[in-house]
């Protein structure tokens, strides 16, 4: 089901209500770009690849969101399935509010056009939306405002304002048109158009008549006014109905942190850094940080993309793209789950729509019910109740660059052997062919660039690891400019460039520096000195002046 800001709040109960019977949810995103130069490589640490994240994909918006619920009924196993699509668009809902500034990468535009993504509908019915902070920031900003309108409307009261002759008609005939309404003659009366100093002078000959009257209110429209009986929204309401609108999809994130139901994506890192990002709150520098925040916000994550890098899984699969798996979950050795979904609300597998957000999410809930049955062939329901396999998963995030280890929320992160893996630099002139040379005796091997002057080198054969380190590194014979390190001395060293100095240096540098300046100060001392005996010598000699006269 399309949800846009045309049937959001109509249609937000009842995700509320599918949310809290859900077994599982699924969830993916659309963005209008994935990187901006901050490119993760094979060998960035976790860390490195989070803080890469943090900063280079967190300027692009978030413009569709699928959620796919999955609910499985206790007596015939069997799951029923809702989906919703949103269109996201974060519009300022007055002055006050954040006016985001955004990148896009024409790349995924195009991609995104190429797969028939609604441009038009996203930009005109796209569902506004603020995370804690910046709602936060909108409701003091709306507070200062209703304070400094109560100070004006106060200080302005003992100031009337003389009303010149030429308007005095103008506004005894709207006041004869609002006395109607005040006497109940008339339930609504409208006054033409005049100019602004004509409407506040109709605004201070109201309050002066009937500042005592209860229940009718008077606003300018259109250039001119309208008076009528009823009672007017308190400022502070309104501005909470405001503030509630802006929050909009954010209220569905919220829901989802706080119900703490699993939550399944594919490949679903840049998924979950942007839904707190953008609903939640900021991403925080720190990685631990990072990790405590999302196992918080959500303590129970899987990621479809880190089973399917399983080798009892991989063995069995051609590829781990969405359309791959689906292919490959429909023959054996996997079974196609069977799942229930309503009408307007769910999709049909042979009505394929790829890289649409709510069918994305749909197809990993199908593609997460297959692999369970595959990790537990007894369990033929794919039920989560007691599914002991899973939990090898949960909670952990996969690194599309660095399959050897992951994120895992709740634990140290696993650290893969690298010894197979060296950290060349180079001279600029070189090329792929000058470093496969370099390491041809050693046998085939891998190129991660990461600059134009270094990279990593993988060695396909890794018991030739050590004959790499003997050969090549600290040696003379290697080329002019050209330095080979192994991957831990590599990290070791770097991270012992960027530490601070030892404290003996740094107290030796500060002793250096003071007794400079103490050199330096004694000419002054001397000149002062001098000063202090010329002023003596004056002195003396105008008393003696004085004397003679």
């Amino acid at each position: 089901m399309e949800v846009t800001k045309s049937n959001f709040e109509e249609v937000f109960p009842d995700i509320v209500k599918e949310i809290e019977n859900a077994s599982f949810l699924c969830i993916d995103g659309e963005f209008t770009g994935l990187n901006n130069g901050h490119i993760v490589n094979a060998f960035d640490t976790p860390a490195e690849s989070y803080l890469k994240i943090r900063a280079g994909s967190m300027d692009f918006l978030f413009i569709q969101f699928g959620l796919s619920i999955f609910t499985q009924d206790d007596k015939t196993g069997r799951y029923k399935n809702k989906t919703y699509v949103f269109y996201l668009f974060p519009r300022p809902i007055n002055r006050l509010a954040p006016d985001i500034r955004f990148l896009c990468q024409t790349s995924s535009i195009d991609f995104l056009v190429s797969n028939n993504f609604d441009f038009n509908k996203l930009f005109r019915e796209g569902i506004p939306y603020l995370n804690s902070n910046d709602e936060s920031q909108l409701a003091d900003a709306m507070e200062v405002k209703r304070s400094y309108r109560a100070n004006q409307v106060k200080d302005s009261s003992t100031q009337t304002i003389p009303v010149p002759k030429q308007f005095k008609p103008t506004i005894d005939n709207a006041m004869k048109k609002i006395d109607q309404v005040v006497s109940g003659k008339e339930s609504e009366v409208k006054i033409d158009k005049c100019s602004g100093f004509v409407r506040k002078l109709i605004y201070q000959a109201f309050e002066e008549k009937y500042k005592n009257v209860d229940g009718i209110i008077l606003k300018s429209e259109g250039g001119g006014m309208f008076c009528k009986k009823g009672v007017e929204d308190l400022m502070e309401e309104k501005d909470a109905k405001e503030i509630a609108a802006a929050v909009g999809f954010s209220k569905v994130i919220r829901e989802i942190s706080a119900k703490g139901k699993l939550v399944v994506g594919h490949n679903m890192l840049l998924d979950i850094c942007h839904l707190v990002q953008r609903f939640l709150d900021p991403l925080p520098a720190d990685y631990h940080e990072f990790k405590e925040m999302i196992h918080t916000l959500f303590p129970k994550i899987v990621d479809t993309k880190l089973i399917c890098a399983e080798e009892t899984i991989k063995q069995n699969i051609n590829g781990s793209t969405l359309e791959m798996l689906m292919d490959t979950i429909s023959k054996p050795p996997f079974h196609l789950p069977e799942i229930d979904g309503e009408e307007g609300y769910s999709y049909v597998l042979s009505d394929v729509k790829y890289h649409n957000a709510g069918y994305d999410a749909f197809i990993t809930g199908t593609v997460f019910l297959s692999l369970i049955r595959a990790l537990d062939p007894d369990n033929k329901t794919s039920s989560l109740k007691n599914c002991k396999p899973i939990e090898k998963y949960m909670n952990k995030l996969f690194l599309m660059k660095a399959p050897d280890t992951c994120i895992d929320l709740v634990n140290p992160d696993p650290e893969p052997s690298r010894d197979h893996v060296f950290h060349i630099s180079f001279p600029k002139h070189w090329n792929a062919n000058n470093i496969q040379k370099l390491f041809s005796p050693f046998g085939s091997t891998q190129l991660f660039w990461l600059s134009d002057t270094t990279a990593w080198v993988s060695l396909y054969q890794r018991d030739e690891s050590h004959k790499v380190i003997k050969a090549l590194e600290n040696s003379s014979k290697l080329p002019s400019g050209v330095t080979v390190l192994s991957y831990q001395r590599f990290i070791r060293e770097k991270g012992a460039a960027i530490s601070p100095r030892p404290n003996k240096r740094k107290h030796g540098n500060e002793n250096a520096s003071e007794e400079g300046k103490r050199k330096k100060s004694s000419p002054n001392d001397m000149r002062l000195w001098l000063y202090f005996l010329f002023f003596l010598f004056f002195a003396w000699l105008g008393v003696e002046l004085l004397k003679h006269l």
